[in-house]
Parts: structure tokens; sequence; C-alpha cells
């Protein structure tokens, strides 16, 4: 029986505004990523551990930019380590193991084989500190969610992500009982089809590659690595500042630019006028939310 695992979370206003600023990108009605940047096909069989092989997969594509190696890290590792010491549910919370992923990484599948169903997979990776030393080194950055309201929008953000960065998205797909991670690794606008890498094994669509329609992508997740997605152009907001997420998130929400296409100047005072004008780009916001609900 085909396995899905991913347990939603409720949505919060920054994940419907979150993305990268959209629009910028002039995209070609249909676009596939070249092989190099798609990800092995694997099974993930009966176990409910689709998000470790779909953020594993696109760690592989960002360790292959890097190193030139293309290594598989390991699913059953991510699976087991990335969640709370209290969780014993089957399946996996995207954000809470994309926190993990930065902070623990992801270490190799040759160093850990294993792709066993909750509670046995958190013991088993439990029983192997050595595995986080070995992983310590594999962080992802960060991560974007497209969520928006407006569906439209969300496709467009997920298709410029995949063609400016040529990095897979994270894709939550909706599919009958369950919902699914995968890859996304292209479009067709004809269609209206994203082309997905499934982790299914061989045997499902064209070797493990398949379509689904726009309407079954629920939400896309941008995962990032340091040297080949920066999504953010100024130069006076460095990483680790206590404002760096904050900036981040109102610029590309698009409630705020900077004071030239390289500096934010995070420590001028702000006028009335600059003020008024991030109220009335979020209350827009707002607004599209809102139609959104309007519209199901």
């Amino acid at each position: 029986m085909r396995k899905g695992g991913v347990i939603q979370t409720r949505l919060k206003m920054s994940d419907y505004t979150g993305a990268f600023r959209s629009g910028s990108e002039k995209l070609p009605s249909a676009f596939t990523l070249p092989k190099d940047r798609i990800p092995d096909v694997r099974d993930q069989g009966s176990v409910n551990s689709c998000v470790g092989f779909a953020t594993t997969n696109i760690m592989q594509i960002f360790n292959q930019i890097e190193t030139g190696k293309r290594d598989r890290f390991s699913p059953g590792y991510v699976y087991g380590r990335c969640r709370d010491d209290a969780d014993t549910y089957e399946g996996m919370q995207i954000p809470k193991a994309l926190d993990y992923l930065r902070k623990t990484g992801a270490c190799m599948e040759k160093d850990f084989p294993v792709n066993e169903e909750m509670p046995e997979i958190r013991s088993l990776v439990k029983a192997h500190p050595e595995l986080d030393e070995m992983a310590e080194p594999y962080h992802i950055e960060g991560y974007e969610i497209y969520a928006f309201a407006l569906k439209e929008k969300k496709y467009q953000s997920v298709k410029e992500a995949i063609y400016r960065f040529r990095v897979p998205v994270l894709g939550v797909i909706e599919m009958p009982r369950m919902n699914h991670a995968v890859c996304v690794i292209g479009w067709d606008d004809k269609t209206k089809m994203f082309q997905i890498l499934n982790s299914w094994g061989e045997e499902w669509g064209e070797k493990g590659i398949g379509s689904v329609p726009y309407y079954q992508l629920e939400r896309g997740y941008l995962l990032m690595d340091a040297k080949n997605t920066n999504i953010m152009p100024f130069e006076d907001v460095k990483e680790g500042a206590w404002y760096y997420d904050a900036v981040k998130k109102v610029y590309n929400a698009g409630l705020m630019n900077g004071c030239s296409e390289t500096a934010f100047e995070p420590e001028r005072a702000m006028t009335r006028a600059e003020m008024a004008q991030v109220l009335v780009n979020f209350m827009k916001k707002v607004d599209d939310v809102l139609k959104s609900g309007e519209k199901k």
C-alpha cells in the first residue's frame, strides 16, 4: 500500500505572504529541471516517510552543486531524528522537520540505510548518537513557504523558485486519504500540470517521475542552501542579526522595500509616510486572503 506521511500544520498569516517576490522572472510556458538537477528515484515503501525522502532528495542536489558528488542522504535518519522527543506519531510535520534540519542536518544514506516506521525508527536513531556527528556538516540554511491564499500566485511562486534557483521545490500534494510530500521539478501551463519526482519507486509513473494537476499542490517549500538560494539582496542585513528573519519576511512579502537595491539600512528611523505605506501593503495582503476565502 502506497504511503504519504505529511501531517499538515495550521497556516499563519506570515505563511500566506512569506515567499520571495514573484513576478520578476519571465517564465516559459513549460520547463523541467535538467537531468543533473533531478534527484535519484527512491522508494519509501510502506513507511510514512515521504518528508524524509523529499527533503533528502533536495539535499542531494545541494551537495552535488557544491561538491560534484551525487551522494544520497538518509531519509530514515530525518524521519527518526527531526522531531521532538515526545513525538510518537507516524508521518511528519514539514515545518518542524525543516527547523530540525537547520540545526541537526542529515547523515548519508550509506551510514544509516534504514527506513522503518515510527516509533521504531526513532529508537534506532537514538541508539546511534554517532550519526549526529556525521550529520553535522550537512544542514539546510532555511526555507520559505509558498502557501498564498490566491492559488495562481502560489503556483507562480513555485515555478519561479524552480526556474530561478534550478533546484526542486518540496511540494505537498493533496491525494485521496493522504497528504504526500514530493519534489516538484517542472511544469506545463498548457496541461496545467506540475512535474514531480515521487518516492514510490521506479514502477510509479515513468521510472518514478510523473505529473499532478496544479490544483493538487497544497503548499510548496523552497529549501535554502547558503551558496545557491540567497533570496535577500541586502548587504547590510547579516545572518545572525536579531532582525534578520523579520527583514527577510517583510521584504519577500512585499511589505517593505530597501533604501537601495543592496541596502536596507536597518538602523535608520522610519518616517510616518513609510509606516503608512507598510500598513497599506499589509492591508492588500489581508484582502488577498479574504478574496481567496470568498472563492472557495
